[in-house]
């Protein structure tokens, strides 16, 4: 399925709501959460999301969003500042 910009915009401030409650999560849980709400039809969209790094976001200026360590989990970045 092909998701529209306002989709993928949506889904990211997601997985970033769901990041600053929880601070790290497994992908699985993230894609799960997604899936669940209605907002995507597989995991594959939130791994191109988490992989990506959303360098688009307003307050990334070119820098990764995510981080995965290798532990598995994802969390936000430190370097980003994010406004709520």
């Amino acid at each position: 399925m092909k998701y529209s910009k306002e989709q993928m915009e949506l889904m990211e401030a997601k997985i970033i709501d769901l990041l600053k409650e929880n601070g790290e999560m497994r992908f699985g849980k993230i894609a799960k959460s997604l899936i669940h709400s209605g907002m995507a039809e597989s995991s594959f969209i939130v791994g191109v999301i988490l992989e990506s790094g959303c360098k688009e976001h307003k307050n990334c200026k070119d820098k990764d969003l995510f981080t995965s360590p290798k532990t598995g989990m994802w969390r936000l970045s430190d370097s980003i500042e994010l406004t709520k």
